[in-house]
């Protein structure tokens, strides 16, 4: 018995458009130095410019819009392919030693990215920082070292006061906003706990 591929559902209502660049290898992913993440996660919890502000608003009720319009059960017949924001992460010159300093985190992690499948292909640049309490901060930089993507896999639960203040005071150091796509809403900066969708 086959099925109808017209019936076959996405499993979430949007992606990012830009994979980060990546290095071809099964044997970039593996082991306890590697942050393995899948594709469609990539960039789903994320850092935008405060500048962005209003055209990330505009694109979060464009997305609820497509949630609301596609959702079929369990799933969504057409996901939301997210575009680039006005205003690049990497303009804002930071680094990874910046972002592991604001929040005392261990020495960072590499990051491959997993279709489903038995390999993955390592993130080009590709740094990730476990952050108790709060998750793992991930993203990936470019030839200069500037960071070009920055966001979270949440730790889901009870978040760390402490760690939730550090996220707030690098936020507000270097302009920033966390933008919950999974949520489809901003990050509440007092909010307790990181709850499934």
């Amino acid at each position: 018995m086959t099925m109808d591929p017209k019936r076959i559902l996405f499993s979430m209502p949007t992606i990012c458009d830009l994979a980060p660049p990546l290095i071809p290898s099964a044997a970039g992913a593996g082991g306890e130095n590697v942050f393995v993440l899948h594709e469609d996660d990539w960039r789903q919890v994320e850092l935008v410019a405060r500048a962005d502000h209003v055209a990330v608003s505009r694109m979060l009720d464009e997305v609820r819009a497509s949630e609301r319009d596609n959702r079929d059960g369990p799933g969504w017949k057409n996901v939301y392919v997210r575009k680039e924001h006005p205003t690049p992460i990497q303009s804002l010159s930071l680094t990874t030693q910046m972002v592991g300093a604001a929040f005392g985190a261990i020495k960072p992690r590499r990051v491959a990215l997993s279709s489903g499948g038995a390999g993955a292909n390592q993130v080009q640049g590709g740094f990730a920082l476990a952050v108790p309490g709060l998750g793992t901060l991930y993203g990936n930089t470019g030839e200069d070292q500037t960071v070009r993507n920055l966001a979270i896999v949440p730790a889901y639960g009870a978040i760390d006061p402490g760690s939730r203040d550090k996220l707030n005071a690098f936020c507000r150091a270097h302009a920033l906003e966390v933008v919950d796509w999974q949520r489809r809403d901003w990050l509440d900066p007092e909010m307790a706990l990181w709850a499934k969708q």
